[in-house]
C-alpha cells in the first residue's frame, strides 16, 4: 500500500504498488513490478446544487383565437377554412383526425385543426416550500443516478438559500465504497 488509513486521495492517485522480489542464484535481489491487486475502501462525497426559480411565467389566454382547418392527402397539405385573427404571442393546439386510414399506411387522409390563441404571460410566485420540495425531489433523482450500483448513502447533509429570486439547494452525500481501479 502507498497510502495509509485516513489519507486523502484524489482520482488518478496510485494507491497500491505491485512489486515482488526475485532472488538470483548469485544472491542478488531484483525488484520486479507486477500487477497490483487489492480492495481500497474509502469514504466518498457526492455534492450537487440545484436551482429552483421562485417566480414562474404562465400563459393566460386573452380570448382571441384563430382556427385553421387543413386537409392532408399523403404528403400534400391543403388549407380548407380559417376563422378569426390573432396578433402577438400565441399558443397553438393541434387536433388530428384520420378520415380514411386506407391500406397504404396510417394517415393517408387527415383533417387537421390548428387553434391559435393569443396569450399574456403572467409572473406567478412560487412559495419557498414548494420550490424546496421540487429541489429535494430532483436531488434524490440525480444522486440516485450518480451513485454506483449497490452503493447506499451513509450520511447526508443538505441546505438551501434564497438569492435573487432563486432557491439554491445543496445536497452532500457520503458513502463508503471500493475505489480501487486496476490499470
Amino acid at each position: 500500500p502507498l497510502v495509509r488509513v485516513g489519507d486523502m486521495v484524489s482520482r488518478g492517485d496510485l494507491l497500491i504498488l505491485g512489486e515482488t522480489s526475485l532472488r538470483h542464484l548469485d544472491g542478488s535481489l531484483e525488484m520486479k513490478r507486477v500487477k497490483a491487486a487489492g480492495e481500497v475502501r474509502a469514504r466518498v462525497w457526492y455534492e450537487l446544487e440545484i436551482e429552483e426559480p421562485l417566480t414562474i411565467w404562465e400563459p393566460k389566454p386573452t380570448g382571441k383565437e384563430k382556427v385553421v382547418y387543413r386537409l392532408r392527402l399523403g404528403r400534400r397539405l391543403m388549407p380548407l377554412f380559417r376563422r378569426g385573427q390573432t396578433e402577438g404571442l400565441v399558443r397553438q393546439t393541434r387536433a388530428v383526425k384520420t378520415i380514411l386510414p386506407g391500406r397504404n399506411g396510417p394517415g393517408l387522409v387527415e383533417l387537421i385543426k390548428d387553434t391559435y390563441q393569443t396569450v399574456e404571460w403572467i409572473a406567478m410566485p412560487v412559495p419557498p416550500e414548494t420550490a424546496l420540495a421540487r429541489a429535494e425531489q430532483k436531488g434524490e433523482e440525480k444522486i440516485g443516478l450518480a451513485l454506483p450500483p449497490g452503493v447506499q448513502p451513509e450520511r447526508g447533509d443538505q441546505g438551501w438559500t434564497v438569492e435573487g429570486g432563486v432557491l439554491k439547494y445543496r445536497l452532500i452525500i457520503e458513502t463508503e465504497e471500493n475505489i480501487g481501479v486496476s490499470d
